[in-house]
C-alpha cells in the first residue's frame, strides 16, 4: 500500500510539472504573439509618420500666406502632432514649421515677400 501510495504521489507530481510546462510555453506564446503586434505597430506608426511628414512640405505651401480656414487647421494638426512627438522639418525658403495667416499676419508678409 505505501508503495502505490508514493507511486500516485509521483505521477501526481510529473502530471503537475507537466501542467506548469504547459501553461508556461502559453505564457511564452501569448508574450511572443504580444512582442510580435509591439513590432508590427511600430512599423506602422513609423510608416504613417513618415507619410505624413512627407505631406506636411506641400499642405504648409498651400496653407501658407492664405486668408481661409486652412491656416488654422493646418497649424492645428502641426501642433497635435508636434505634442505627440512627431519632428517636422521647417521650410527651406522661410524656416517655419508653421503657416501664417495672409490677414493676421500681413507685417511679417510685408517683410518677407515671395520669392
Amino acid at each position: 500500500m505505501k508503495k502505490e501510495k508514493k507511486q500516485e504521489k509521483k505521477q501526481e507530481k510529473k502530471q503537475e510539472k507537466k501542467q506548469e510546462k504547459k501553461q508556461e510555453k502559453k505564457q511564452e506564446k501569448k508574450q511572443e504573439k504580444k512582442q510580435e503586434k509591439k513590432q508590427e505597430c511600430c512599423s506602422g506608426c513609423q510608416k504613417r509618420e513618415h507619410i505624413i511628414q512627407e505631406i506636411h512640405w506641400m499642405a504648409r505651401r498651400y496653407a501658407h500666406g492664405r486668408a481661409t480656414y486652412a491656416v488654422s487647421m493646418f497649424n492645428e494638426a502641426i501642433r497635435l502632432g508636434q505634442a505627440l512627438g512627431m519632428e517636422f522639418k521647417p521650410d527651406p525658403i522661410d524656416g517655419l514649421v508653421e503657416a501664417k495667416d495672409a490677414q493676421l499676419d500681413r507685417e511679417w508678409f510685408e517683410k518677407n515677400p515671395r520669392k
